[in-house]
């Protein structure tokens, strides 16, 4: 038996085109230390990866005007 997960989604498939018609998927490549940054949230908080991203893109949207303000930084990467 294989130990590698399936990348089949699997479950009601109702459920399933429900959860997708109200929810976007987000692809996003990080630096390892940003994922390590997340990782170590998820471990102090005891949950996921995906609830600390979560909630740290609704912290950023609801506490900064971007489209005035504008980024302030970018992650640069060592050549």
């Amino acid at each position: 038996m294989s130990t590698e997960k399936s990348h089949f989604v699997t479950g009601n498939a109702a459920r399933v085109a429900a959860h997708r018609s109200q929810h976007v998927r987000i692809d996003v490549s990080v630096l390892p230390r940003t994922a390590d940054a997340v990782d170590e949230l998820a471990s102090q908080f005891s949950t996921s990866r995906a609830v600390v991203v979560r909630s740290l893109l609704r912290f950023a949207l609801t506490n900064r005007n971007w489209k005035v303000q504008g980024l302030l930084w970018v992650d640069e990467v060592s050549k």
